[in-house]
């Protein structure tokens, strides 16, 4: 029997490679847990340090089937790839917005009219969660379906800018 303290598995020599029993009653098998978070793609045309940065991330998700906090770990991971995406979009296009920072680039991004005024909303959206992943008051925990639609809306995300 898996011990669960905390809320969570707690690991042991016997039980590291076995599922998280948290995620098998959500998602059943480790393939159905896989194809949930391997089927987003990113686009040819997103630069390489980018993608490096996602599939590790995604490597964090996915291996979560027997971990359920290192799932939301990777996730967390994922709203900081958004925000590289966008550091390199803008040294694509060579803007140099006023303030070095995440919000000033997303706003420079839009007023140049390289992104929607939905595109920046969504964008300041992704903002607030890597803040609020990078400063924690407490672990987050993430139900699969919550972050199989926000890996989702960060790929489309990521594929529009490039």
């Amino acid at each position: 029997m898996v011990e669960i303290r905390l809320g969570m598995k707690r690991l042991t020599i016997e039980n590291w490679r076995e599922p998280d029993p948290t995620i098998t009653l959500m998602v059943g098998t480790g393939d159905a847990w896989a194809r949930l978070f391997l089927t987003p793609q990113l686009a040819t045309g997103v630069p390489d340090e980018v993608v490096k940065l996602f599939e590790t991330a995604r490597g964090a998700i996915v291996y979560g089937f027997q971990f359920y906090p290192l799932f939301t770990l990777g996730v967390e991971q994922v709203f900081r790839v958004m925000e590289t995406a966008v550091i390199r979009k803008c040294e694509m296009l060579g803007l140099k917005p006023c303030r070095d920072n995440f919000d000033e680039r997303i706003k420079t991004l839009h007023e140049q009219g390289h992104i929607s005024e939905a595109n920046a909303a969504t964008l300041q959206a992704i903002r607030h969660l890597r803040n609020d992943a990078s400063h924690p008051k407490e672990q987050m925990i993430l139900t699969p379906a919550a972050a199989s639609g926000l890996l989702r809306g960060i790929v489309d995300q990521i594929n529009s800018l490039f």
